[in-house]
């Protein structure tokens, strides 16, 4: 299939390669270790995201269950506009869903965005699989520094979406496919964490309108076909990936409130708490009812902006 998909056309591979990934399931892992220990990492670290500047870009891990939502293809959508504004750099794109398609679609991406896989700021919108596998690594050839070692020294900020503060029993899927993961990146504390709960996702949505209408400027974009094709239209889209991605990369622009100082955790039912503890490296983000539409429409004139590669 491979060899067949590679002699096809661009518009047709594009085409042929999100039928199969989408009618299949996206359901996919891409292990790429190696990456994170040669990326290169910023030293200091605040716990707050800060006002990012256009001469100092922030290097990013993408870390995303693709194919849960489509909410991951929307977030990555946004990832590749930054990196043409020049605001990011784009270290490593990896899945930890445990099948092909994942990784198709996400090559997919790549290529229609123009970002071929060459790829300190960690953006995690799936489960925590792969960084507690980080966290477990020993030294080797690619650092003399354990994963936990490095990620502490190096990480400026992991913002994550995941967990769900909501009162009363509410799991949150990131957590709940993988808790021993989540248990021990939240335990070890190895950077400063920032979370976007699932509440936020739940009042933020991305509009079906703006996949309508502000995409026919060409009839292969592959975010629009995944989100047309992930569920019936016209719906909207939770926006949760998308949250953790603003944050990371604009800060504190009065997009959202911040909790105070604390630490999350995880019960063995997999439920998420947050105490709060000045000494705390754990943040999450609150919703602002007076800033939803701020966010929304940062949302929709990030995602409708035309990508350097289809210029």
């Amino acid at each position: 299939m491979g060899n067949l998909i590679s002699g096809l056309n661009k518009e047709t591979r594009v085409s042929v390669c999100l039928t199969i990934a989408l009618l299949r399931g996206l359901v996919g892992f891409c292990f790429i270790l190696s990456l994170l220990f040669i990326s290169s990492f910023k030293s200091d670290k605040p716990l707050r995201a800060k006002k990012n500047s256009l001469h100092k870009p922030i290097s990013v891990i993408f870390e995303t269950d693709m194919g849960n939502d489509i909410d991951d293809a929307l977030a990555l959508d946004m990832l590749y506009k930054y990196a043409d504004q020049g605001k990011v750099n784009i270290l490593a794109i990896s899945t930890n869903k445990n099948s092909e398609y994942s990784i198709q679609y996400i090559d997919v991406l790549n290529t229609w965005y123009g970002y071929p896989d060459n790829y300190d700021t960690i953006i995690s919108v799936g489960f925590s699989t792969n960084l507690a596998r980080l966290l477990d690594t020993p030294a080797d050839e690619f650092s003399p520094l354990s994963g936990k070692e490095l990620v502490k020294k190096k990480v400026k900020l992991l913002s994550m979406m995941a967990g769900n503060f909501l009162p009363g029993e509410n799991k949150e899927y990131n957590v709940m496919k993988d808790p021993d993961a989540a248990r021990k990146v939240f335990a070890q504390r190895p950077a400063p964490i920032v979370l976007s709960p699932f509440k936020i996702g739940m009042v933020i949505h991305y509009p079906a309108s703006s996949i309508q209408n502000d995409f026919t400027w060409t009839k292969y974009h592959p975010v629009a076909i995944g989100f047309e094709t992930y569920r019936t239209m016209p719906y909207d889209s939770p926006a949760w990936d998308l949250t953790a991605v603003l944050y990371a990369i604009e800060g504190d622009e009065g997009y959202f409130d911040i909790s105070p100082s604390g630490r999350i955790s995880v019960d063995e039912n997999t439920y998420t708490h947050f105490q709060e503890d000045k000494n705390g490296m754990h943040l999450y983000l609150k919703i602002n009812p007076e800033l939803t539409g701020k966010v929304r429409a940062r949302f929709i004139e990030l995602i409708t902006t035309k990508p350097k590669s289809q210029k």
